[in-house]
């Protein structure tokens, strides 16, 4: 059984888990509750708004829905259609663990769950979809079965709050494509939190599945293909889903992901507080399921994923040869309608 990798006690250790953490949020862009992204199917330039000045960045470069098959008849055309004033509350909880194999010996990441609580509210509509506000209600971490001090689940949930309250705008299509996403931030924001905020259209178009142009009936199928920045590492991720059962507007499935990411420099502001350290991805390759109910008058689709491999890192540092580290990575995540 390896051990558990855990750094002194106090601020270095709730920054490490804090770190992870917003690492476990960002991965719902990679799982999601519905398995895949729903951005559009071209680059769109997101806006994040700090009172002082504003950036962009970037959404995820989707390409598809190709239709894989039909189904079974009768087939419709799945569409949403959404009503001014409707609002949705969904929790997402996203769980990481991660086994570190080292020549030292294999040590153990696994920091608590997070559970962000986000609502919905459904716009001005038309013919081209409808505009969507959200907002992050509530950032927490579950501490039971973990080896957290009272202390440091009370530093932690502060290191969080901060994401509690970020709002923002964007455009959702009838097909499923959040573009056009837009934030505002306040004064002040730590550069980590607005790191995680600026990834914030992915994790939002994660939540509800790309629709097919084609119609479909049970037993219908279709793959998306998309490429985006999760944590600043350009990853790949194909997705294809399966229609289980259609209920009037509610629509189950289940669908099966591969998210890829080819050698590459993690980024050095990650290692700010490392002097001199430098890291590689040289590769990733991870592969899971899930299943999702979704509901055509609402906005986000509940449902459950998870996705597990290999990643390998090499880490160096000045006059120091370069060291590989094999990760087995695992994610859960779970994405609940509240209202």
């Amino acid at each position: 059984m390896s051990p558990r990798l855990r750094p002194p006690t106090g601020a270095p250790r709730v920054r490490m888990v804090a770190a992870l953490a917003a690492l476990c949020a960002l991965v719902v862009a990679g799982v999601g509750c519905s398995s895949s992204g729903g951005t559009d199917r071209t680059t769109s330039k997101n806006t994040v708004r700090p009172m002082a000045n504003t950036s962009t960045t970037t959404t995820p470069v989707i390409t598809g829905p190709a239709l894989v098959r039909a189904g079974a008849a009768p087939q419709r055309a799945l569409r949403f259609g959404l009503a001014e004033g409707t609002t949705s509350t969904v929790a997402v909880t996203t769980d990481l663990a991660i086994v570190q194999k080292a020549p030292a010996g294999d040590q153990t990441v696994d920091p608590p769950p997070v559970t962000q609580k986000i609502e919905y509210r459904v716009g001005k509509v038309d013919a081209d979809g409808a505009t969507i506000s959200f907002a992050v209600l509530d950032a927490s971490i579950t501490s039971a079965g973990t080896d957290l001090t009272p202390t440091e689940v009370v530093e932690l949930t502060g290191a969080l709050k901060p994401l509690i309250g970020i709002r923002g705008t964007g455009h959702l299509s009838p097909q499923g494509r959040l573009t056009g996403a837009s934030f505002a931030l306040p004064r002040g924001l730590d550069p980590d939190v607005r790191r995680q905020v600026a990834e914030l259209p992915a994790q939002l178009g994660a939540l509800t599945p790309g629709l097919p142009d084609e119609a479909v009936g049970v037993g219908g199928s279709w793959t998306t293909t998309d490429t985006t920045a999760l944590a600043g590492v350009e990853v790949t991720q194909t997705t294809t889903y399966v229609v289980t059962a259609i209920e009037g507007n509610v629509i189950s499935y289940r669908a099966s992901t591969r998210v890829k990411a080819d050698r590459q420099a993690l980024p050095a502001a990650r290692f700010s507080k490392l002097p001199g350290v430098t890291a590689t991805l040289v590769s990733s390759d991870l592969t899971g399921s899930g299943r999702g109910r979704l509901r055509l008058d609402r906005p986000v689709s509940a449902g459950q994923a998870t996705v597990s491999g290999l990643q390998v890192v090499e880490v160096g540092a000045a006059k120091v040869a370069p060291q590989r580290l094999d990760q087995e990575v695992r994610v859960a995540t779970r994405c609940r309608e509240i209202t």
